[in-house]
């Protein structure tokens, strides 16, 4: 069984960098109060969408701008 201590580190875990980016800018207070459901909310639910965008948009470009053009060949070119 896991000691109280350990369970509060493995809640933090996975939204600890955004915690720190939180703090880094000043907003602080406005996370300070809420339970563990509410911070995961809170912090995932935009995390999520600007990953996903962040993502398309790198597929984006690199499906228009960093692919290499290979022109179309006919079996019977050989």
């Amino acid at each position: 069984m896991l000691i109280s201590k350990s369970k509060f580190i493995f809640l933090q875990l996975p939204i600890v960098f955004q915690l720190s980016a939180i703090h880094t800018i000043g907003l602080t207070s406005l996370v300070q109060g809420l339970s563990w459901i509410s911070s995961y909310i809170v912090l995932w639910i935009p995390t999520f969408f600007i990953l996903y965008f962040f993502g398309k948009i790198l597929g984006f470009i690199e499906n228009n701008y960093c692919g290499v053009v290979i022109p179309y060949l006919k079996i019977t070119d050989f």
